[in-house]
């Protein structure tokens, strides 16, 4: 009995919270005017003013964009990765270098780590594709960067990008000062 008292009075509790706040929703408000002024004056700019691009001319800077233009490249380059292809790759709680060990042990590639390198977990699911595919996958998910030279892979924490710009020099003044602003470190322009 006293369990049917309690259910009623949860029930009636609801229902009084639904009823207060839907009285509350429809309290009266300011109402919203339904005419507007369609005749308002309009702001005209000064016509010895001069507007850019009014008169429908050549554009004003002419930039120069070719295939490798704002595409990072990286300083030291590395050597094409063999042709291989990896099937069902998977790592649970490895730490990189194991992963990394583990995945190129029977493709005679040595695998080593930078100085300044420290190492991290990961959980790596039934990777397939290109070698290239994986560490590149590999590579995303850690957070590392890796060279392969001359049958030695090498894992780094940092790696330096080069990031050609068109020839406009004063229009990429603070171009430094937003890349660093992006995550990147020890930023520099080069003037040409």
């Amino acid at each position: 009995m006293m369990r049917k008292f309690t259910t009623i009075t949860h029930r009636f509790f609801i229902l009084a919270l639904v009823c207060l706040f839907v009285t509350a929703c429809t309290l009266p408000r300011e109402p919203v005017p339904t005419k507007f002024d369609f005749n308002a004056e309009k702001p005209v700019p000064d016509p010895e003013e001069p507007i850019l691009g009014k008169d429908d001319k050549a554009p004003i800077v002419n930039v120069p964009l070719t295939a490798s233009v704002l595409v990072p490249q990286p300083l030291e380059k590395s050597d094409p990765l063999p042709d291989i292809e990896i099937r069902n790759f998977s790592a649970v709680d490895a730490t990189v270098l194991e992963t990394l060990r583990l995945l190129l042990l029977d493709e005679g590639i040595s695998v080593s780590a930078d100085p300044n390198f420290t190492d991290v977990r990961v959980n790596i699911f039934d990777l397939n594709g290109s070698l290239t595919d994986v560490l590149d996958r590999i590579s995303e998910t850690s957070g590392i960067y890796y060279t392969y030279k001359n049958g030695l892979l090498t894992v780094s924490p940092r790696r330096t990008f080069i990031l050609p710009l068109p020839p406009i020099q004063e229009s990429f003044s603070g171009i430094s000062n937003t890349i660093a602003a992006l995550g990147a470190s020890d930023t520099s322009v080069d003037n040409f």
